[in-house]
Order: structure tokens, then sequence, then C-alpha cells
């Protein structure tokens, strides 16, 4: 599940207001991964900005394999 900013910037604004949750999710994971891989970092709060990196490559590859048609997932109901 992406973070609340990318879910509600994307039915907003379209790829325009995601890009904030997104570029903030993958710039503090690969920081997080510098810093535990070359100063080898121990802390909690280094090993939690993980989860936002996980969720935005998550996406991103769901998005790069499925792919989005612009239409509701779901069938209209009347």
């Amino acid at each position: 599940m992406p973070s609340i900013v990318l879910v509600l910037g994307w039915k907003l604004m379209g790829p325009a207001g995601a890009f904030p949750g997104l570029s903030s999710g993958f710039a503090g994971g690969i920081v997080a991964l510098v810093s535990i891989l070359r100063l080898k970092e121990r802390a909690a709060s280094v090993a939690a900005a993980l989860v936002p990196f996980a969720f935005t490559v998550v996406y991103l590859v769901a998005e790069l394999i499925v792919g989005s048609s612009g239409a509701a997932p779901w069938p209209s109901v009347r």
C-alpha cells in the first residue's frame, strides 16, 4: 500500500501530484541505503526510512508491469 501522499496526489493531480511522494520516498531510501552500507549506521530511524522506499519501488515496478489505463478499477454502480 503506497503512502497517503502518493495516493492523494495521484488522484488529485495525476503524475505531477504524485511526484513529491515518489521523490521523497525514493531519495530517503537512497540516503538510508548509503548510510547503512557505507557508514555502517544501525539506528532504527535509518531502517525506518527504508519503508517508504520499499513502497515507492513496489509501486513503480507495479506501474511498469501493469500500467494504468486511467479507468476506474471497479465497475460503475448505477
